[in-house]
């Protein structure tokens, strides 16, 4: 169901009706599936890996041992140069599937991938013959594509944005397919979540400066 309103009209056992308006939303960050489903150890991403050419070295993120269906990192963001051509890498264990890349743009909650040329459909390996990275949309068959996922472009203002990471088999759907017998969690897929920090690139790599040392007044 869409955002929005709707009418529900009840029926109690002596017959008589009520009808009500129910304003409906999606929740924002939306996934298709419990967030606590556990993930089969034949198909996983134990970790993801940010390359940022402005960074002195690839950025690691762990998601365990025993990484479930969805896995949310946002609690450390991620430092990154505004503008940057990044690229992820899942550590993937498992079968051949499809990887996606979106970036919230404008901060509302949700990933628009209403099409495959969607600025906030930032890359995918494969989608209906089709791959995107930095460079658009390119051709790509479906004869195991692989887990090498294009490069493609961050936001150029600096703020805070949320990247989802996506396995999933040729499904644009952000929240994971939920089309019959191409379920994301059925072909044993995953959902990761990570806030990146868009800074200045010259920034990413400078130090934390300490704050000064309190000292008690003396008397």
């Amino acid at each position: 169901m869409k955002d929005g309103e709707t009418t529900v009209t009840v029926t109690a056992e002596g017959g008589h009706t009520a009808t009500v308006r129910v304003k409906v939303s999606t929740p924002p960050y939306a996934i298709s599936f419990d967030a606590d489903a556990t993930q089969s150890g034949e198909r996983t991403v134990r970790k993801v890996t940010l390359t940022d050419p402005t960074q002195q070295t690839p950025i690691v993120l762990s998601l365990g041992e025993h990484p479930k269906a969805y896995t949310d990192l946002t609690a450390a963001p991620v430092k990154v140069g505004a503008g940057s051509a990044v690229t992820i890498a899942p550590e993937w264990k498992g079968n051949w599937m499809h990887a996606y890349v979106y970036i919230d743009l404008n901060n509302d909650g949700k990933f628009d991938a209403s099409s495959p040329n969607s600025p906030e459909v930032a890359a995918f390996t494969y989608y209906k013959g089709q791959a995107k990275g930095e460079n658009g949309l390119t051709a790509q068959g479906n004869n195991n594509p692989g887990m090498t996922i294009p490069a493609f472009a961050l936001p150029t203002t600096y703020g805070t944005y949320r990247l989802r990471l996506k396995i999933d088999w040729d499904n644009l759907d952000p929240a994971g397919s939920t089309a019959a017998g191409n379920e994301i969690l059925k072909n044993r897929g995953s959902i990761t979540d990570i806030l990146l920090n868009v800074v200045d690139p010259t920034a990413v790599n400078a130090p934390t400066l300490a704050p000064p040392p309190r000292h008690r007044p003396t008397i």
